[in-house]
């Protein structure tokens, strides 16, 4: 799910007591991505950064990303069918912008 220099970072995140994982990497990444998620929110949270998932009425998922008072990413025009699908996209769009800034 995630690529270059972020997923460099997030691999050695990955194996210190803060992330609490009780799994091997190789383990990790058979999981399926609804269980996966968590570890890539406390990931995120680690960085300052939070990922909002919201529902609109019957309309479906959109999400927002921001870390502080900054909004990394915020889009209220695309709807996704389903809460997992959107924070993939949530997560695509925040390792490019991390990539950016690494």
């Amino acid at each position: 799910m995630l690529s270059g220099k972020n997923e460099r970072r997030f691999l050695r995140w990955f194996f210190t007591p803060e992330a609490d994982t009780k799994i091997s990497y190789s383990e990790f990444i058979k999981l399926p991505p609804e269980m996966q998620k968590g570890v890539y929110e406390k990931y995120f949270d680690s960085l300052g950064v939070d990922i909002d998932v919201y529902s609109i009425y019957n309309k479906g998922f959109i999400i927002h990303v921001e870390n502080d008072i900054t909004v990394l990413f915020d889009d209220q025009h695309t709807f996704y069918h389903t809460r997992l699908e959107a924070f993939t996209e949530a997560v695509k769009q925040l390792d490019k912008l991390i990539n950016k800034k690494l």
